[in-house]
């Protein structure tokens, strides 16, 4: 199988001084590489070695299966693109001037741009969003601004591969999926991306595969969902206070600790904006019973030790139920959220009767 981007043994520091030795990746044609990890951990090193932005220690680094210290900057150019977090100071130009540069590797010796070069630029400044900028001065736009210029930049140029870091920085979430859905379809086209991220759960909507990088070496390069297994995300962070769900690729706060104050009786996933609101306050709650496959017990499991769960599809046992209501004896408080009750959860319909009898208050908050 050909690579489009392969690194071997590639070591990246600065100086004769390695950082990150042993660095073996190959990136095909259409493949979306993202590297994560801790800051500080390596990864722009990482990346701007690849992109000959910054001296390699050692190891090689191949581009379309040449070397790539062998291509003229020019042809490389042409190849490869690479955005970078650095802040571009380009004083006394417009943001369509700034992405114009990104034209120069096809324009002739004297650098005219033709109608062709133009088009190409107009239409990455409206693929990023914006075109509105064109003629506003780079340096006095905003960062989330100039983060989308640089991207449109590089777009332009039409690489087959184009190297970000960090590229969703400074941006808000309608313009980080935007984003992430131009270097989507620049993969569908068989450009090759390799990126940075901090935001894992947008490193799993658009990775094939993830490079981890922690403690100066590279701890595990595999296809996504490989990496986002069991615990794996909280090691490669430290994660001690609170954790990360891989399944649903979330992040939690430390459980609230105590004797449960609120029952929560949700399903369906009702119960999740009550739980976030319970853990922000520091009430400690209790929820049940939930089928375990249910949103809501997923959530609920990583927000308090105080869950009591029935198998998917199944009616809750009368252990179960006997638990749950002990739970709720405990409390001063019952929240509802889901407003129907089938087959499989009567017993949570028996709790609420329960509540009432014993004189708790009940508070519907259904949507």
């Amino acid at each position: 199988m050909e690579f489009f981007l392969e690194t071997k043994e590639l070591s990246v520091g600065y100086g004769k001084k390695p950082l990150i030795e042993k660095i073996n990746i190959s990136v095909e044609k259409g493949e979306i590489l993202t590297v994560i990890g801790p800051n500080g951990a390596g990864k722009s090193t990482i990346l701007k070695s690849i992109a000959k932005q910054l001296k390699k220690v050692s190891g090689e680094v191949f581009v379309d299966s040449e070397e790539i210290e062998k291509i003229k900057e020019k042809e490389l150019a042409k190849k490869l693109a690479f955005v970078s977090t650095d802040k571009i100071h380009q004083d006394m130009m417009s943001c369509e001037e700034v992405v114009c540069m990104g034209r120069y590797p096809h324009t002739g010796r004297f650098g005219h741009l033709s109608a062709k070069d133009k088009e190409k630029v107009k239409s990455a400044l409206q693929l990023v969003d914006a075109i509105d900028i064109r003629y506003n001065d780079y340096m006095k736009v905003s960062d989330g601004q100039k983060q989308k210029v640089r991207i449109a930049m590089a777009i332009c140029q039409e690489p087959d591969l184009i190297i970000l870091d960090e590229p969703t920085s400074f941006l808000d979430i309608k313009h980080k999926i935007e984003v992430l859905e131009i270097l989507k379809n620049m993969a569908r086209t068989q450009t090759s991306v390799v990126m940075s991220l901090h935001e894992l759960e947008l490193v799993r909507l658009i990775s094939d595969k993830v490079l981890c990088v922690d403690g100066g070496k590279i701890v595990r390069y595999a296809k996504c969902e490989e990496v986002f297994q069991g615990d794996f995300i909280d090691t490669l962070y430290h994660v001690k206070s609170g954790s990360f769900n891989s399944k649903i690729s979330t992040v939690f706060m430390k459980k609230q600790e105590g004797v449960p104050k609120v029952f929560v009786i949700a399903g369906n996933g009702t119960g999740v904006s009550v739980f976030h609101q319970l853990s922000q306050q520091g009430i400690p709650f209790a929820a049940g019973i939930l089928q375990e496959n249910d949103l809501d017990a997923y959530f609920a499991k990583q927000m308090t030790d105080y869950v009591v769960c029935c198998p998917a599809f199944e009616c809750a046992t009368q252990k179960e139920g006997e638990k749950a209501m002990e739970l709720l004896r405990q409390c001063e408080k019952v929240i509802v959220t889901t407003p129907l009750f089938g087959t499989t959860n009567r017993e949570n319909e028996k709790m609420i009767l329960e509540a009432g009898k014993i004189g708790l208050k009940v508070e519907y908050v259904t949507s």
